[in-house]
């Protein structure tokens, strides 16, 4: 017998994943649910679709908003002991801290949430920690992260789809950093694969950029590192054309090449994310763009 309030829940994260959110009706429908469930008495269905609400206001670059229900989530877990919500909540303000790129936090949050005593969301949260760091260019910690996540995965992969993605995408850049190209295109096209199964646009635009990182060292393949970028631009032009999902992919990008001191890259593809920006209501990261743009053309 289903559940109807996991039913809502399971559809909307769905389609977080495909880049499909219909805001206000989904909005609505997540709060007329945790409504329902407060006055039912289901405390755990309430700490879960509130964290899924900031999950969704995230998505949709309210993060003001993201982020009081994520605390809201957070508070209730933490009254009713309930360390597995407490978790997801700490990856939910990790998330946040990425898009603003205080990866001191982002780390702080993710460490705190692969120290819970709950295995199931584990394997999540340490792929989580380990693409941040790769993002930082902290390969040797990113590597550790990595190794320990495969060991618990063993041959379960059908259970951490997800989260594999993610790991196979660090596995890439750690042979990158190696200068091992076969091994790197193997681990990548691992993670597409992954992805399109899932049909999750978000994680295949970071893919497609790290398909260029391997294209513009290996003088062996024969694409440019541009051909990837518009592949990224075509999937958005046929797409559902959300110009968030693509300047928050570019912005990300500017990061990694930031970190890798790729002066000339890092200004390009912060420009090219201010322009997306722009193109949204999402105040905050158009601010956040052009104070980073800002700062780094002082340096």
């Amino acid at each position: 017998m289903s559940d109807p309030f996991m039913d809502v829940a399971n559809d909307i994260f769905r389609r977080i994943h495909r880049g499909a959110i219909t805001y206000t009706r989904d909005i609505q429908a997540i709060e007329t649910h945790i409504t329902l469930a407060k006055q039912l008495g289901k405390d755990e269905v309430r700490v879960r679709l509130t964290n899924l609400a900031g999950i969704l206001c995230f998505e949709v670059g309210k993060l003001s908003l993201a982020l009081e229900y994520i605390q809201q989530a957070y508070d209730l877990a933490m009254y009713f002991g309930w360390e597995l919500h407490v978790a997801n909540a700490e990856s939910n303000f990790a998330s946040v801290a990425v898009l603003r790129a205080d990866y001191t936090s982002a780390e702080q949050y993710l460490r705190q949430a692969c120290q819970r005593p709950v295995p199931s969301p584990l394997i999540i949260h340490m792929s989580e920690l380990a693409y941040v760091l790769m993002l930082q260019n902290k390969m040797d910690a990113a590597h550790s992260f990595v190794t320990t996540a495969f060991e618990y995965i063993g041959n379960d992969i059908w259970d951490y789809k997800l989260p594999l993605i993610d790991l196979w995408h660090c596995k890439s850049e750690l042979y990158l950093s190696h200068q091992n190209y076969t091994e790197a295109w193997h681990a990548i096209h691992k993670a597409e694969q992954l992805a399109q199964d899932l049909h999750n646009q978000i994680k295949m635009s970071d893919l497609f950029f790290g398909m260029s990182h391997i294209a513009r060292l290996d003088q062996s393949h024969t694409e440019s590192p541009e051909v990837y970028r518009s592949l990224l631009m075509n999937a958005y032009t046929q797409g559902d054309q959300n110009p968030l999902l693509l300047a928050r992919a570019y912005f990300r990008e500017a990061q990694y090449q930031y970190h890798r001191e790729h002066h000339n890259l890092t200004q390009d593809f912060a420009h090219t994310a201010l322009k997306f920006f722009q193109k949204t209501s999402a105040q905050d990261e158009i601010i956040m763009a052009e104070q980073f743009l800002s700062t780094y053309s002082q340096t």
